[in-house]
């Protein structure tokens, strides 16, 4: 029979492993997409100063390597870095080639133009890496454009030193250097994609997933009042390599094709390279509602804060908020957009078509505090009234889940899907799993020690009674008359009992009644003890305060015709057909 000790110790053993396991029920490797493809790497998301999405990016890994810190967008895929000689870089760590001993000079020079802001400069070939949750993901020979002029805007300032570009240089991209020298046209093959998807043959695409915090950049009347943040402050997550099942529903998945535009006109004058085609809005406020059913060219890009529509949808939609004012000086990309104010009690909906799914959001996310009592709308307009393009910026992105997927063949697509329930509480679900595990394992514990004090007590306890009947016995023993034999007595048939049912009081058997059986138990039952536990104290999530940003600046629209002509066709298109989507505003509905 093992000892107390023993069993204690079995007890607590078991308590340990179970309490250990982040979750108690099951234990499971990295979530992904697809289990047989690479692994999941987190790259973890903060704010700059100017609450920006930024990451951190070493150039020339080794001894030499130079570290930054890089915003991001999926406008370009160009891998851009300040270098020493830019004099409007100001506030940042600068590139200097000159100290790296991996960097090789290409011919030519490239630039890159954002609404904003724009830059150029020369271009060479070095080996990066980038900031994950784990080791550093490297990646060689990477093409990067070296900033040696900004204009139109600051692109690279206080703290911010270069952008990952995320697109793809598929959409009117040449194939790489020309024959002059002079210039150098980025394409597929300069991406970040490129180089992995040539060491991983049996991959069909690059895939990424976005997972972001609500943007912490709000418009402001002051273009030099501008709030400064931590950079340390969580901004959200890419799920690199392979997006994260647990953290969105995939029922709730919808994807769209990436494909060329001609006929509408872009506010950076070409086309973004993450464009899709949505299938229409929906906005209600109060008792009334607007809908536009008409297909959608639409930019999605987190580097822009809010949510962008060409100007008569814009303040369609923003003369249906009861209260609201068309603002200057509010616009989150100074006089390249215009900014109403709303109440700041305003109640209402906007919702966005993809496919067979509706992705919805409310006032919580678009009326932006400003700050005394003064509230503006997150959905902005283009002050240039030809601009037919939709922009998502962060304010919608950081709804939902994104998951951007890179084709081998040429073919690249957006997955849009509502986040599961609590998928921002990693850090809380841990904490619940292990203080369940916790409670699983003492109770465990205080079950074996339970069941080892109820057998020590039963078997003290019928020692005695068995003691205690022979004894009775003894002193009750009947002589037998000595004139005749006497008539034996029937004994009586003993009542079985099973291990765990309670006994009745014994009393005083006849003399020749059988005594009590071995697995008879007393009928003093021994409650078990209670155990209470309690949820340890969830984890505060950090709430930057809202900052303060000045104008992006400016920037200038080539002006190019562009066709009116409509289309009802919903005939799937090839990639490389070009679209001409229908732009007609009298297919609103409005419903009171």
């Amino acid at each position: 029979m093992p000892s107390l000790s023993s069993i204690l110790w079995l007890g607590l053993c078991s308590a340990h492993l179970v309490s250990a396991s982040p979750n108690p029920l099951s234990v499971q490797r990295r979530a992904t997409s697809d289990d047989s493809g690479p692994a999941t790497v987190d790259i973890p998301l903060h704010f700059d100063s100017n609450g920006r999405y930024a990451l951190g990016v070493g150039i020339s890994p080794g001894n030499n390597q130079q570290n930054f810190n890089f915003t991001l967008s999926t406008s370009t895929g160009v891998i851009s870095v300040a270098g020493s000689e830019c004099a409007s870089c100001v506030n940042t760590n600068l590139f200097n080639a000159a100290d790296s001993g991996t960097a090789k000079s290409l011919n030519g020079t490239d630039g890159v133009s954002l609404i904003g802001g724009s830059y150029s400069g020369s271009v060479v070939k070095d080996n990066c890496s980038m900031v994950t949750s784990g080791a550093p993901w490297i990646y060689t020979n990477q093409t990067i454009l070296i900033a040696q002029q900004q204009a139109n805007g600051s692109v690279f300032d206080n703290g911010i030193s270069g952008l990952i570009g995320l697109g793809t240089n598929r959409v009117f991209a040449s194939s790489g250097e020309t024959s002059s020298g002079t210039n150098y046209s980025a394409s597929f093959s300069d991406t970040i994609f490129s180089n992995w998807l040539n060491n991983n043959q049996d991959q069909a695409a690059f895939q990424f997933g976005m997972n972001l915090e609500p943007p912490a950049i709000v418009p402001t009347t002051s273009s030099s009042a501008v709030t400064t943040l931590p950079s340390s402050v969580s901004a959200g997550t890419l799920n690199w390599l392979s997006p994260d099942t647990s953290v969105y529903d995939t029922s709730s998945l919808s994807y769209k094709t990436v494909e060329s535009y001609q006929g509408i006109t872009f506010a950076t004058g070409s086309q973004p390279d993450w464009t899709v085609e949505l299938d229409g809005w929906m906005f209600k406020s109060g008792s009334g509602s607007i809908s536009n059913n008409t297909q959608m060219v639409t930019v999605v890009d987190p580097y822009y804060p809010d949510i962008y529509f060409p100007y008569a949808e814009a303040a369609l939609i923003n003369a249906a908020i009861s209260g609201s004012s068309l603002q200057t000086g509010l616009s989150s990309l100074g006089n390249q957009s215009q900014a109403w104010t709303v109440p700041c009690d305003a109640q209402f909906t906007f919702s966005v078509v993809i496919g067979s799914q509706t992705f919805s959001i409310d006032q919580s996310a678009l009326v932006i505090q400003l700050g005394n009592g003064v509230c503006a709308s997150g959905i902005e307009a283009w002050s240039d009234q030809t601009v037919d393009e939709h922009l998502l910026g962060a304010l919608f992105i950081q709804q939902f889940y994104l998951i951007f997927n890179v084709g081998r063949n040429g073919t690249d697509t957006i997955g849009f899907a509502s986040r599961s329930t609590g998928s921002k509480s990693t850090s809380k679900g841990a904490i619940i799993g292990g203080t369940i595990g916790g409670v699983l394992g003492v109770a465990l514990l205080g079950l074996v020690a339970f069941f080892y004090i109820r057998s020590r007590h039963d078997r003290a306890l019928l020692k005695d009674t068995v003691a205690m009947v022979e004894e009775h016995k003894t002193a009750n023993r009947v002589e037998p008359y000595t004139l005749a034999a006497a008539t034996p007595l029937s004994p009586l048939r003993p009542a079985t009992h099973s291990q765990m049912s309670i006994a009745s009081e014994p009393s005083s058997p006849n003399a020749e009644d059988r005594l009590l059986q071995p697995s008879v138990h007393p009928d003093d039952e021994i409650a078990p003890p209670a155990y209470e536990a309690s949820e340890s104290a969830r984890g505060d999530t950090i709430s930057p305060q809202a900052a303060m940003r000045t104008s992006k600046g400016e920037y200038v629209i080539q002006g190019s015709s562009h066709s009116e002509s409509a289309t009802s066709s919903t005939v799937p298109r090839s990639p490389t057909s070009p679209l001409v989507p229908n732009r007609q505003l009298n297919v609103c509905n409005i419903e009171e």
